[in-house]
């Protein structure tokens, strides 16, 4: 449950040994799903990507969220998500890709 990313739950920092339902997830339709050291993301059908834990690298200072659509991504239709070490990379239907984080060692490509 650090850094919020067990699912279903309304404290980051809550820990459960057994499976909880997601609540903040249902209705959108999920068709894959990373997890990452600190931080998880979701792609849903319509081509959202929802993400949650310790966003602390995407927003400056250290955040913690509960599943939050990104917004820069919701004018593209996302159709592959990946995340890494403090970074992650979304893939549009259009073959374009957008790629946000620390950027160590080049990751992030900006």
């Amino acid at each position: 449950g650090k850094h919020g990313k067990v699912l279903g739950i309304k404290s980051p920092f809550e820990k459960h040994v057994f499976p909880v339902k997601n609540n903040e997830l249902n209705g959108n339709d999920i068709i894959s799903f990373r997890g990452g050291v600190n931080t998880s993301l979701v792609l849903a059908k319509e081509g959202k990507v929802i993400m949650f834990g310790n966003i602390s690298y995407n927003q400056g200072s250290e955040k913690y969220c509960l599943p939050t659509v990104i917004p820069e991504l919701k004018q593209h239709f996302i159709v592959q998500v990946e995340i890494g070490f403090n970074f992650a990379m979304a893939l549009t239907n259009h073959g374009e890709i957008y790629s946000w984080g620390e950027g160590y060692y080049g990751n992030v490509c900006l």
